[in-house]
């Protein structure tokens, strides 16, 4: 008897605008790109639940399963969605987990998608993306905004609210530069910082969020508009407002002024929570920080999929 093998990718993603002020009810726009996370799934004999990647290996019965780390997002989609058997999952990807990118939702959205296909219900991205994103939010105990989940879904550049509205923008993909600051703090810490300062600060936090939201929607249509120039002085003000909500650090600002001064870079921002991992400028790919590692990667509009062996 031949047992049925699926395998589906689904891309990483970077945030473009919004971070933080997602979790408030207002916009974030987040673009998938060209590197992918697969999740080769293979049913087994007994009950047990088999996963190997290169951060490690998991093994334990369907009935034992439960979320727990560093295998917390695999796990979560499994207990959604494994049915009554054994597994055989193996992950692999084209980055590191070290680097934002979107990792987490990536393998999320990609492991969510190979159990159903296993099951022959298709992988329908909207279907995906609501399971995808519920999994997410059980993975990470109802913390961080889905956004990226749903960049990983569908591919290309898309507008996110949190209570799952996606938009894909009808755009020409723009061009960025991504720099590494050497050290990536988990999201939801950073969230918990932006908590306290809001409960310190209440009326300040307020303010920044407001312009945020701002910054986003004329974001949107500077993207809309290929005005690359406004949308780089859109990300400028944003790694301001990212500064004064204090998930900026002496790295992150240093690759920022350093990206923003390069030649065709019309502004930089954070990509993401803050406090460490990425900053993106905008405009051009070619840019560089001296000290920091660049991250070669360009948006993609192919979002998850099953892959052929």
């Amino acid at each position: 008897m031949v047992r049925k093998h699926v395998k589906v990718s689904a891309p990483g993603s970077v945030m473009l605008m919004g971070e933080h002020a997602v979790l408030r009810g207002n916009p974030a726009l987040v673009a998938a790109v060209n590197e992918r996370i697969t999740v080769a799934v293979l049913p087994r004999d007994d009950d047990r639940v088999l996963i190997e990647s290169e951060i490690g290996a998991y093994c334990k019965p369907l009935g034992d399963v439960q979320i727990e780390p560093p295998f917390e997002f695999v796990l979560a989609a499994v207990l959604a969605l494994g049915g009554g058997g054994g597994l055989d999952i193996q992950v692999q990807s084209s980055f590191s987990s070290r680097v934002g990118l979107g990792s987490s939702a990536a393998v999320t959205v990609a492991s969510v998608a190979a159990l159903l296909a296993l099951q022959d219900k298709g992988i329908d991205p909207p279907n995906v993306f609501v399971l995808a994103l519920e999994s997410s939010r059980r993975a990470q105990k109802g913390k961080g905004s889905g956004a990226d989940v749903a960049a990983s879904t569908y591919g290309g550049v898309v507008r996110y609210l949190m209570d799952g509205d996606v938009t894909s923008l009808d755009i020409v993909p723009p061009v960025f530069s991504m720099v590494y600051c050497g050290y990536k703090k988990p999201t939801p810490e950073v969230i918990e910082i932006v908590h306290t300062f809001e409960a310190v600060h209440p009326n300040e936090a307020s303010a920044i969020f407001a312009e945020m939201e701002k910054l986003t929607i004329d974001a949107e249509q500077a993207l809309l508009g290929g005005d690359a120039d406004l949308m780089g002085h859109l990300m400028n003000r944003f790694h301001a407002c990212q500064q004064a909500l204090g998930v900026s650090n002496e790295d992150l600002d240093r690759i920022a002024a350093g990206l923003s001064t390069s030649p065709g870079i019309s502004g930089a921002k954070i990509s993401g929570s803050g406090l460490g991992d990425c900053v993106i400028g905008f405009g051009s790919d070619a840019a560089v920080v001296p000290g920091y590692d660049k991250i070669s990667v360009h948006i993609s509009n192919r979002g998850v999929r099953v892959e052929e062996d």
